[in-house]
């Protein structure tokens, strides 16, 4: 958990078949009950019986109030001109 809340599956892919390798993006790391939850589900649901399954997390990162806030203006600002032309 983290700060009292349970990471969640955003979505999910599956890269690769030989052997089935599916991808997981998270909004966290995922507690190993749950991996085992979901890998039994997909060997359910696709017919994995007896297939080894690959499953791999890739939790988002958080990002802090400040880069959040900053977004896209962290790229290079654009030189500002004066009126007799010359550079600020």
């Amino acid at each position: 958990m983290r700060s009292g809340k349970q990471p969640k599956i955003l979505f999910g892919t599956q890269p690769s078949t030989a052997p089935p390798t599916f991808i997981l993006f998270t909004s966290g790391k995922l507690d190993a009950a749950y991996e085992r939850y979901v890998e039994r589900r997909l060997r359910e649901e696709f017919g994995f019986a007896g297939t080894p399954l690959v499953l791999q997390q890739r939790p988002r990162e958080k990002l802090g109030r400040h880069e959040r806030r900053l977004g896209s203006r962290t790229r290079r600002r654009r030189p500002v001109w004066g009126r007799a032309g010359r550079l600020r």
